[in-house]
């Protein structure tokens, strides 16, 4: 992307490409035209799509709110007709429109919506003819956002990068993939230890309950006092208070689990937009994969009711095994 001091300007399109294409290393350069412009809910990205969408129309992603009407989830895989999309996507998108406000104010007519299934990669975006994305990024004829620059292997992206950087008559700034990965790592790594605090309360939580499950066995002195003057073995006080445990235990944490797991992986959970990726504005519904995610529930159970029963059983295996004589006389192990 070519910079100035004052930010990114467009890059001219032929100098731009014949420095990039003379490279050692390159095997292909490709123009793009996009940018951010601002939407009915918020920031939206525009890009330019050439022959695949008329000018006035557009194809927007599941997060774009529409003056009226709804589109309806549509298959890109198969285009057809003269402009680019199929009978059945003309057909819903009547009476949908979007406006638009860059460089000028522009209102498209919505000829398709991905669906909800792409939030995760175009929960925000707007496909536009390119010359609708010139006007509304203020990009002149001939020039471009930026080059999308390919090389035969991805670990060859950093060694190309100095020379890429030379070969033009202008400053220009390079990301490669890894950099832009990188990024939103550290951006989610950031964010998730801030929503990671929020697990100190939890922990307090947790620690509290053991304290008044043991408290709570303690005070049963009396009680397994006189349940083994009856003849109740030690073993049986044990077997006792662990029916007890997994009674009230069990449900608590299938429940808990059962809540956590839907709120992760529920089609189209938004929350966790807000937690890590901080998204300012309405965030997108994720689909996640579930596969692998009984051996995290299963670990997160262990680690919260296996101390719940360390808590119930240790003090009453304690009790168990002491004099009941004193038990029954004052309360205290004799």
């Amino acid at each position: 992307r070519r910079v100035t001091a004052g930010g990114w300007v467009p890059i001219p399109l032929d100098p731009a490409m014949k420095a990039a294409g003379e490279v050692p290393g390159v095997i292909g350069v490709q123009p793009r035209i996009w940018g951010t412009v601002n939407g009915p809910d918020g920031p939206v990205t525009v890009w330019a799509v050439e022959d695949k969408i008329r000018p006035g129309d557009a194809m927007v992603g599941p997060g774009i709110g529409l003056s009226s009407g709804q589109v309806d989830g549509v298959d890109l895989g198969g285009r057809g007709g003269q402009s680019g999309q199929s009978a059945e996507t003309d057909t819903v998108a009547d009476g949908a429109f979007l406006t638009l406000n860059g460089a000028v104010s522009m209102t498209v007519r919505v000829v398709g919506r991905w669906p909800n299934r792409a939030s995760p990669i175009a929960h925000d975006l707007v496909l536009l003819h390119p010359d609708d994305a010139r006007r509304l990024l203020s990009i002149p004829p001939g020039h471009a956002s930026d080059l999308a620059v390919t090389v035969f292997h991805e670990g060859e992206a950093e060694a190309v990068r100095p020379d890429l950087a030379a070969a033009f008559p202008w400053p220009v700034r390079i990301t490669t993939r890894t950099d832009a990965l990188g990024r939103q790592l550290t951006m989610s790594g950031r964010w998730g230890g801030v929503a990671g605090m929020a697990l100190a309360p939890a922990l307090l939580g947790l620690a509290l309950l053991m304290a008044a499950s043991v408290r709570q066995t303690m005070g049963r002195r009396r009680h397994i006092g006189l349940l083994k003057a009856l003849g109740w073995t030690t073993p049986d006080i044990v077997r006792l208070q662990l029916y007890r445990a997994l009674f009230v235990g069990l449900p608590a944490a299938a429940l808990g689990m059962a809540a956590a797991h839907l709120l992760v992986f529920w089609p189209g959970a938004a929350w966790l937009g807000f937690v890590l990726p901080a998204w300012e504005s309405r965030p997108p519904g994720l689909y996640l994969n579930p596969a692998g995610s009984l051996s995290v529930l299963l670990q997160v159970t262990a680690l919260v009711f296996i101390p719940y029963l360390t808590a119930v059983l240790w003090p009453a295996i304690r009790l168990a095994a002491a004099d009941p004589e004193g038990f029954l006389r004052d309360g205290s192990p004799g």
